[in-house]
């Protein structure tokens, strides 16, 4: 019985009309590179190419800025100085207005302040603990010709990046879904797993610290139980800051630099809408032995036990049940079967289809009964069963 779901009978026309407006210039620097040079790299004229692809902040503020980023390995302390620049040294950004001929020192982890070409080019920026060997993660808020900010962000291994999220379509009211977040790779203890929600289409937003899961590559992140009607947008994203230091931040372009990779549905987020659904609370598929039709316990034992945790009953003639794929209606045992004496037991309500704030349904195989009937019910149970008999 693998792939059970449940699915509302209802026609949702969703209309989207896009609206394209085309900008001949964004950035100062759109269609040209932004690099890092350093003592790192021996101070190359081209440095290191930094990337576009680093915004993940809400799909709704894209594409507002941009931001440039670069990984490399550092493998000695004293290689701290460096700058970002682009156009082989022609245009640089420091961390000092004037020029005094000496380097600014710049911390791990936080934003820096970038003042676009000041007058003395030899300024550069030194890096401040630096752990020989780890990996380096250069950040830059792409502000055109003029001021900007930046970030070096510190990881013992090369940051891993997310390759898959959870993404549901509706949760019920008073139910905490835990999203399932899958990494390319075991993150180093530096990356931390976020999760960025909001339900007021950010208005406001909140973070969720992501904790391991079955394995080294699997996360889960909770995200509270909301009420009916409330839409969930969310994204998630890896960084050095903690959920309580990233919560902290105020803009956009910060988290952003803060961010070491992320991953927002390609700037569309995650999103799922609340309301009063019922949920799988068990699933009985192929019981041994093994075996098909009539009198067989893999047919006739297999059930689907569902839940009501809501504080409104639910009717449940408005939902199908899907095996594989296959649609299958649902009705009440006392109409689906000619007798409920090969139910075995007088407990369980048999003749409705609205299943009450709290309560639980089982839904059976309609072969349940013919053989085998060994199931007990407790009382207030309400058992239904499939129209169709499904070999399954």
């Amino acid at each position: 019985m693998d792939g059970v779901y449940f699915m509302k009978k209802m026609l949702i026309l969703l209309t989207f009309i896009i609206l394209v407006f085309f900008n001949t210039i964004l950035f100062a620097q759109a269609d040209e590179t932004m690099d890092v040079s350093g003592e790192y790299n021996a101070w190359p004229a081209d440095g290191d190419n930094m990337v576009y692809g680093g915004e993940v902040s809400q799909g709704s503020n894209f594409p507002n800025y941009k931001i440039w980023k670069v990984t490399a390995q550092i493998t000695d302390v004293n290689y701290d100085l460096f700058k970002f620049q682009n156009w082989s040294w022609g245009n640089q950004w420091l961390a000092s207005s004037s020029g005094d001929g000496t380097a600014d020192n710049v911390n791990l982890n936080s934003i820096i302040t970038l003042y676009f070409d000041n007058s003395d080019p030899r300024d550069n920026m030194s890096i401040q603990g630096l752990t020989a060997n780890w990996y380096y993660t250069f950040r830059f808020y792409d502000n055109g010709y003029s001021n900007s900010k930046g970030a070096v962000l510190a990881t013992s291994a090369n940051p891993i990046s997310i390759s898959s999220v959870q993404d549901y379509d509706k949760v019920s009211s008073g139910i905490a879904p835990h999203i399932k977040i899958t990494l390319s790779g075991a993150k180093c203890a530096e990356e931390n797993v976020l999760l960025v929600y909001t339900t007021d289409g950010w208005t406001s937003r909140r973070i969720v610290a992501a904790y391991l899961g079955e394995n080294t590559t699997t996360y889960y992140a909770g995200i509270p139980a909301q009420t009916a009607g409330t839409t969930v947008t969310y994204f998630v994203l890896t960084s050095t800051k903690t959920a309580a230091q990233f919560g902290a931040l105020t803009s956009d372009d910060e988290r952003d630099l803060l961010t070491l990779s992320g991953n927002n549905n390609s700037s569309s987020n995650y999103s799922y809408i609340v309301g009063d659904f019922p949920i799988i609370t068990e699933v009985m598929a192929n019981p041994a032995p093994a075996g098909t039709g009539a009198a067989s316990p893999e047919d006739e034992m297999e059930f689907v036990e569902i839940y009501n945790p809501t504080s409104s009953t639910i009717d449940l003639s408005n939902y199908d049940i899907y095996i594989n794929g296959v649609k299958d209606d649902l009705t009440t045992w006392s109409a689906g079967k000619s007798a409920s004496a090969n139910l075995n037991d007088a407990d369980p309500t048999i003749n409705s289809m609205s299943l009450a704030a709290g309560q639980y349904a089982v839904i059976l195989d309609s072969e349940y009964g013919i053989t085998y009937n060994a199931y007990n019910f407790p009382s207030g149970c309400l058992v239904q069963i499939l129209l169709l008999v499904l070999i399954i």
